[in-house]
């Protein structure tokens, strides 16, 4: 489902299929696997008017029960408070349990500051970066880098224009190439080409300031997408692809993201009585990357723009 067939209405005929999870024998059986098509759902107005201040649960449930079910936003990994959502639709599902209640979710990117601790710093998509030319304390507050290439970072940017990047920090490992397993995050503040500094915000996103020594360090801007609202954060692409950092597990983002959407929905999760989710447009390619551009895509990690084609293979898609 695109973003312009999203566009076209609140209620939207949709295929099932592939998107609902498997029913217990004991269930009552949901009213769209037991009549012919058009099955139709509400789209994300349910979860607008779920979110809106002094919302009656009653009033909306006569709203959006009219139909075959509903989709909607729950969680804040987009749009922050959206997880009040929950209740509305929990309950929903319990009183009316032949209608299905779909979970919308972001499949490329998530806010950081949603659960983004669970997962390695390696873990997301990041740009091409540049070395650290100067060494850098581990202090609190505003710190000056220097590096080697600084028009590999941007001001102003996202949907507003008005957002500046998260940058990550970390160690060149023996190879001369990034090694996540000791990083910090930051936020640009501001950047001068001419003088080949940036200037950045330390210890974000759940991390610590950490030193960093000349010639050994690297930075790089996180791939982003939004920020889809006024009051929304850059969202951070997950690294999807096969050739992804692995934690001191094993494990790839892929993993990470799958283990935690196993908690949400397993018995005792927060979405236990969902009837599964729709990821809002999966992205088959990492970023447009022309060979000569400045920046993009840097998939596996070693400190090169490959926009995710690595050994003439798309490993994201």
């Amino acid at each position: 489902m695109t973003k312009a067939g999203i566009a076209q209405g609140c209620v939207l005929g949709v295929l099932i299929a592939g998107c609902v999870m498997a029913q217990a024998a004991d269930e009552p059986p949901l009213r769209v696997r037991s009549q012919d098509a058009p099955r139709a759902l509400f789209f994300r107005a349910a979860e607008a008017a779920a979110a809106r201040p002094g919302a009656v649960y009653e009033a909306w449930r006569d709203e959006f029960s009219r139909l075959d079910g509903i989709i909607g936003k729950t969680l804040d990994e987009e749009i922050p408070g959206r997880s009040s959502n929950i209740v509305f639709f929990t309950r929903f599902k319990k009183e009316l349990p032949e209608q299905v209640v779909l979970l919308h979710c972001n499949g490329n990117a998530r806010d950081p500051r949603w659960e983004g601790g669970r997962f390695f710093a390696g873990h997301w998509l990041y740009m091409n970066g540049a070395t650290l030319t100067a060494a850098v304390e581990a202090e609190e507050g505003e710190s000056l880098l220097h590096v080697a290439n600084a028009r590999l970072f941007k001001t102003g940017t996202g949907r507003y224009r008005n957002a500046n990047e998260d940058i990550g920090l970390c160690i060149l490992g023996e190879d001369g190439k990034p090694d996540w397993s000791r990083s910090e995050q930051a936020q640009l503040v501001s950047v001068d080409v001419k003088a080949k500094t940036l200037r950045v915000k330390r210890g974000c996103y759940g991390t610590r300031p950490l030193a960093f020594p000349a010639g050994r360090a690297y930075a790089a801007a996180h791939m982003t997408e939004g920020p889809w609202g006024k009051n929304s954060n850059l969202l951070w692409l997950y690294n999807y692809a096969t050739c992804c950092p692995k934690d001191s597990a094993g494990r790839t983002c892929a993993d990470i993201w799958s283990a935690h959407l196993g908690e949400l929905f397993n018995a005792g999760g927060l979405l236990a009585a969902y009837d599964g989710l729709e990821f809002d447009v999966l992205h088959n390619q990492a970023g447009a990357y022309e060979k000569g551009q400045p920046r993009g895509a840097d998939c596996d990690a070693d400190g090169q723009p490959d926009g995710g084609v690595v050994n003439g293979a798309n490993a994201y898609g």
